[in-house]
């Protein structure tokens, strides 16, 4: 019994310290990345060098979230109307845009085993986005 407890607890540490990063603000979500590697010491006086915008990510308050080489977010339509949620790849070339539910745009992206869970006004949807 000891040992299967042992070979069980191993497994789920090992594959607990390669798993991806996806919460929000990091492990303890106090916005602290530990093994993020190259990062700032100190901020240049003009503040960090902009590599790119994207002005088709909709309308809104939605975070991004950032996970397997793509970007996420939600927003509105321009014309308020309806939830979009726009994927793109880290260049900021857009890959797909879904139009998808009404209401206020607050939601943050969560993907979890290759779906992507979002909530679009009073409901929560779920896209397939397995690779």
């Amino acid at each position: 019994m000891k040992s299967r407890l042992m070979i069980y607890l191993l497994v789920f540490a090992a594959v607990g310290l390669h798993a991806q990063q996806v919460t929000f603000r990091g492990v303890n979500h106090c916005g602290i990345y530990p093994n993020e590697k190259n990062l700032l010491k100190t901020w240049p006086a003009g503040g960090p060098e902009k590599l790119w915008v994207a002005d088709d990510a909709g309308k809104g308050n939605s975070s991004a979230l950032a996970c397997d080489g793509f970007i996420y977010t939600a927003g509105l339509t321009e014309d308020e109307q309806e939830e979009q949620l726009t994927c793109f790849d880290l260049s900021g070339k857009k890959v797909w845009q879904v139009t998808d539910g009404s209401g206020a745009c607050f939601a943050h992206p969560t993907i979890f085993d290759g779906i992507l869970y979002v909530r679009h006004g009073s409901a929560l949807i779920a896209y397939n986005i397995k690779q």
